[in-house]
């Protein structure tokens, strides 16, 4: 995947027909001291890391990201780390999957307390995993 820029925020739609704002790249950005390394036509990443299933299967996905999609905006983070509970309460209006956030509107949740869940995310991150950029 190629590398992208903060344009693709301003060209990427979002549910409801919106565009992703700057504040919202922000958040994730300034979440993460990565710099952004993945990009393409659906998904903005920061950071990689490598992972390895029992199976022997493995590869490299960003450590963090999103993925406007029109019904939603997932955002690529771990769970179970100290904290999560408390702030996925204080966030507002989502849904937790195995590994995504998923916001229906950004106007829903607060954009500070979803800072803290990236960085926490990622601390998460670097202690399970090997972190390669």
């Amino acid at each position: 995947m190629m590398l992208m820029s903060k344009n693709f925020c301003s060209r990427s739609s979002i549910p409801n027909g919106g565009k992703i704002p700057l504040s919202f790249w922000n958040c994730l950005n300034s979440g993460s001291e990565k710099n952004q390394k993945w990009g393409g036509d659906s998904i903005v990443g920061f950071g990689k890391y490598r992972y390895q299933y029992k199976t022997g299967h493995s590869g490299e996905w960003p450590v963090t990201g999103f993925s406007p999609r029109k019904q939603n905006l997932p955002l690529y983070i771990i769970t179970g780390f100290n904290g999560e509970e408390e702030l996925l309460s204080s966030l507002g209006k989502h849904r937790l999957g195995k590994s995504c956030l998923y916001i229906n509107k950004l106007e829903d949740v607060d954009l500070e307390v979803l800072g803290q869940l990236v960085r926490k995310s990622i601390a998460e991150m670097e202690k399970r995993y090997e972190i390669v950029s």
